[in-house]
C-alpha cells in the first residue's frame, strides 16, 4: 500500500515530479509512492482505481506547475473543468476524504486566482504551498523541508535519514529541457565556428607557402643558371 500519492500533469511538471519522485523513494521506499500515470495497469478503471489509492494513501502531494489550471484538451477545452480530469478526480478525493494535501509549485507557479478553479478545489487554496526550485543550492534544501513535513505525518516511516542520502536531483545532474537545449546549442555553435575558422587558416597557410616554395624556386633557378663568363674562365 502506497503512503504518499503524487498528483501531477505530464506537461506541466513530468521532470520535477520524476526526480523529486527518485529522491522521496529513496528516503521512503518506492513501493511507499504512488503515480497515477506509472501505477494503473491498461485495464483498470481509472477513476476508480484513482479514488482507492488516495482513499488509502497518508498524503497526497499535489505538484503545480505554471500551466496547472490552465492547460486545455485536444478540444482546447481546460482540463479542470472536466468532473473526470484525473487531477480534479485526484484532489477532490483527497479534500472529501480528509487527506492532507500538500501543493508543491515547481517551476516559479503561482496560485490561480479562487474564481479560476472548480468550487470542489477552491479548498486546497487555504493549503500552505511548498515551493521546490531547480535552482543551485535550493533543490537539496527545499527537499529536506519538505521530508521534514512528510516525517511529521501518521503512517509515514523513512528508511534514510535525510543527511545518509544524497538527492536524486544532484545525482541525476544529466542536463535536461532547457538546460540541455542550451548547452547543445552552445556546443553547435562551437562546431560551427571551428569549421568556418579552420578552412580560412588553412587557405592562408597554403597561399604563405606557395608564395614561399615560389621564392624558394626563383632561387634555385638563378643559382643553378650558368654565367658564361665563368664558363670560359673555367676553361
Amino acid at each position: 500500500m502506497s503512503s504518499i500519492f503524487i498528483s501531477y500533469r505530464r506537461q506541466d511538471s513530468a521532470g520535477f515530479t520524476r526526480a523529486m519522485e527518485q529522491d522521496l523513494s529513496a528516503r521512503y521506499g518506492s513501493e511507499s509512492i504512488f503515480r497515477d500515470l506509472e501505477d494503473i495497469d491498461a485495464g483498470d478503471n481509472f477513476v476508480n482505481k484513482i479514488q482507492e489509492a488516495v482513499s488509502s494513501c497518508k498524503v497526497l502531494i499535489a505538484v503545480i506547475g505554471p500551466h496547472w489550471s490552465t492547460m486545455t484538451n485536444r478540444q482546447g477545452e481546460r482540463r479542470l473543468d472536466n468532473p473526470e480530469d484525473f487531477v480534479r478526480v485526484e484532489i477532490e478525493t483527497a479534500l472529501k476524504r480528509r487527506v492532507p494535501v500538500i501543493p508543491v509549485t515547481v517551476k516559479g507557479a503561482q496560485w490561480p486566482p479562487a474564481e479560476a478553479l472548480p468550487e470542489s478545489l477552491q479548498p486546497i487554496l487555504q493549503r500552505k504551498a511548498h515551493d521546490l526550485s531547480d535552482r543551485q543550492g535550493r533543490w537539496d534544501y527545499d527537499l529536506h523541508q519538505l521530508m521534514a513535513r512528510l516525517d511529521r505525518i501518521d503512517g509515514i516511516k523513512p528508511q534514510q535519514s535525510i543527511s545518509a542520502r544524497e538527492t536524486g536531483w544532484r545525482k541525476s545532474k544529466t542536463m535536461s529541457g532547457p538546460k540541455y537545449l542550451l548547452a547543445l546549442g552552445m556546443l553547435i555553435i562551437v562546431i560551427i565556428g571551428l569549421f568556418h575558422f579552420l578552412p580560412e587558416e588553412r587557405a592562408e597557410t597554403d597561399q604563405s607557402s606557395a608564395g614561399s616554395g615560389a621564392g624558394t624556386t626563383v632561387n634555385k633557378e638563378a643559382g643553378t643558371q650558368s654565367d658564361p663568363h665563368t664558363d670560359k674562365e673555367t676553361e
